[in-house]
């Protein structure tokens, strides 16, 4: 779990307004950036997380943060993912003129989510022994902490395993091979999919952006047989939400969540990382 100092950095005037706040609500929160372009603003974040991934500096934390040397604040995978999933659900649009600026605004809502964002921990009035309220820190603090722990390389060799394991021990009596499943249900085998969630780690760990033609203009002679359009697009309708479908799943999850608990909400993140914001061929990942 990382622990602040809250910070003043110079940012658009909701989001500043919002620093000087001692205790922030989900819903003040929501209100501060649902005024940004959301295409835009996914994009910055995009961006931000690539350069945490990306970076040697020796200010990083570890694979997971990055702390700013000029304002000590920390940015993290996980808040990233928040501020991306509250942004979504905040009613922010692809049409809207402002424009977070990932030096000021990004990483003011970062030290507002870690510093400010009421929750039991910091909160004097809380009971905290609740086994709710703990279970709720732990949670999180697992969350945030995987990527120091798990290199992506060994978690999709590992799942690859995994698959080979469980395929080899399951009664072929009881149901279809796992392959079958997946290609009845998803149209695509389970080796083109992780062949493909390879590809783009590798796609985005240059750029926070694909497409359909980043797949299918492959050059390496088995994968550009492999890489079909049909393919690609099973691939992405796996991984791949709208804005709305996004919102859906949201609250479908959070609906019952006290606002308390915000810093804990399940993200739809988790299972669609990908965001199509046009009805074009461009997608990305947040």
């Amino acid at each position: 779990m990382v622990i602040l100092g809250k910070r003043y950095l110079i940012s658009d005037r909701n989001i500043a307004a919002l620093s000087k706040k001692e205790r922030v609500f989900e819903h003040d929160f929501i209100d501060a950036v649902r005024g940004f372009n959301l295409r835009d603003a996914l994009i910055a974040i995009g961006r931000a997380s690539l350069e945490i991934h990306l970076s040697k500096s020796p200010f990083k934390v570890g694979r997971a943060a990055l702390k700013d040397p000029s304002t000590s604040v920390i940015v993290t995978q996980h808040s990233l993912a928040y501020i991306a999933n509250i942004l979504i659900i905040s009613g922010a649009n692809d049409f809207k003129n402002k424009r977070l600026k990932v030096r000021d605004d990004l990483l003011s809502l970062c030290n507002i989510y870690y510093c400010s964002i009421v929750e039991p921990l910091l909160q004097e009035d809380e009971n905290s022994s609740d086994q709710e309220q703990l279970r709720s820190f732990l949670i999180r603090m697992y969350v945030e902490q995987m990527e120091l722990q798990f290199s992506p390389a060994y978690m999709i060799a590992r799942t690859v395993l995994l698959f080979n394991h469980i395929a080899n021990r399951v009664p072929p009596t009881r149901f279809p091979p796992l392959n079958e499943i997946m290609l009845e249900e998803a149209g695509i085998s389970l080796f083109d999919y992780l062949r493909m969630g390879a590809i783009s780690f590798s796609l985005l760990s240059k750029q926070p952006t694909l497409n359909i033609h980043n797949f299918t203009t492959a050059i390496v002679p088995e994968l550009k047989l492999r890489l079909t359009e049909e393919r690609v697009r099973c691939f992405i309708n796996i991984l791949c939400a709208d804005y709305q479908r996004f919102r859906e799943t949201d609250s479908l999850y959070n609906q019952g969540l006290e606002a308390k608990y915000t810093k804990n909400r399940f993200n739809p993140l988790y299972i669609y990382p990908i965001a199509h914001y046009h009805v074009s061929e461009h997608l990305f990942s947040s």
